[in-house]
């Protein structure tokens, strides 16, 4: 199971349930931020979101790997695939098994965005 150092140190994220990253999604995206909270500044217990997961899941990996979501939601790159505010499908299934060998900091939005057309 990931760890936050693990995360940040690089490491591989493994791939998860998209049913997973949907809900834990749905979760995160509806919370509402608290008055005078900064964006993004909303801490989730490891707990809520393993209950959110399927029987093994790793948790912080479905967690970030939700993460990602929301910025590329906001930035447009996801636009043709959602309906409003929420993704479709394919896009849950292809952020739960997009290749991460080196962790986050070398995520690229438009490497997913072109491995999800690939998909279609």
């Amino acid at each position: 199971m990931l760890d936050f150092e693990s995360l940040s140190s690089g490491k591989p994220v493994p791939a998860v349930d998209a049913s997973d990253v949907r809900r834990v999604w749905e979760l995160t995206s509806k919370a509402p931020r608290p008055e005078g909270a900064a964006p993004g500044s909303i801490g989730w217990d490891v707990r809520l979101i393993a209950d959110q997961c399927s029987q093994g899941a790793d948790p912080l990996a479905v967690c970030f790997r939700a993460a990602l979501l929301k910025p590329l939601l906001e930035s447009g790159l996801l636009d043709e695939w959602r309906d409003g505010d929420r993704p479709y499908d394919v896009v849950f299934q292809a952020l739960a098994t997009f290749p991460l060998p080196e962790g986050f900091q070398k995520f690229r939005a438009e490497e997913f965005t072109d491995a999800l057309r690939k998909a279609l």
